[in-house]
């Protein structure tokens, strides 16, 4: 009975995931380039993008080695996950000057990021959701983690649409579950 229970928390944890994930991506596949980096309203898309795709990727490495070895793609420079203003920690300012990552890097990240979530969430049982996470900040377990983790992604996920809804009329539709 606890490997049915297991199985099926697997399936809809990961069909949740998938369904985030697959928004995420199509969002950043429609952004038109002259929306990518434009930061005359704040934030680029891109950076939105990114910030998402990095801590989805930190949070699924519930451990205490991978948080503290977490230093995002090889194409990451310091600081690249915070966003600008009073509000990021510790307060960072995007340059003018910086040049975005590109469609093509942050596509390459969120791929690599799902196939890390579809190890981890296939591996999760009842019994290792009701541990406490590495994250202890956060003071919860790692099912909490997870919802956590993916509200994040769907907080975003719901900015980059009203993004791209402000500027075209073409955008992806909700997705409903999708394996990972």
């Amino acid at each position: 009975m606890v490997n049915q229970y297991n199985q099926i928390i697997r399936e809809f944890v990961q069909g949740q995931y998938g369904a985030a994930i697959e928004m995420l991506r199509l969002l950043i596949e429609t952004c038109p380039q002259d929306i990518w980096d434009n930061r005359q309203e704040g934030t680029p898309f891109w950076h939105i993008a990114y910030h998402t795709i990095f801590y989805l990727d930190f949070y699924l490495g519930d451990s205490k080695e991978q948080m503290e070895h977490h230093d995002g793609p090889a194409f990451h420079f310091p600081a690249a996950q915070w966003f600008a203003g009073e509000y990021s920690h510790p307060p960072y300012q995007v340059e003018t000057s910086e040049k975005p990552f590109s469609r093509e890097q942050i596509m390459d990240y969120l791929s690599d990021v799902r196939e890390k979530a579809k190890k981890i969430l296939g591996e999760i049982n009842i019994e290792n959701l009701a541990e406490k996470t590495a994250f202890y900040w956060l003071d919860q377990t790692k099912g909490d983690t997870l919802l956590y983790n993916l509200r994040h992604v769907q907080h975003h996920v719901g900015q980059l649409y009203a993004i791209l809804k402000r500027k075209m009329n073409n955008v992806p539709c909700w997705q409903e579950r999708v394996p990972l």
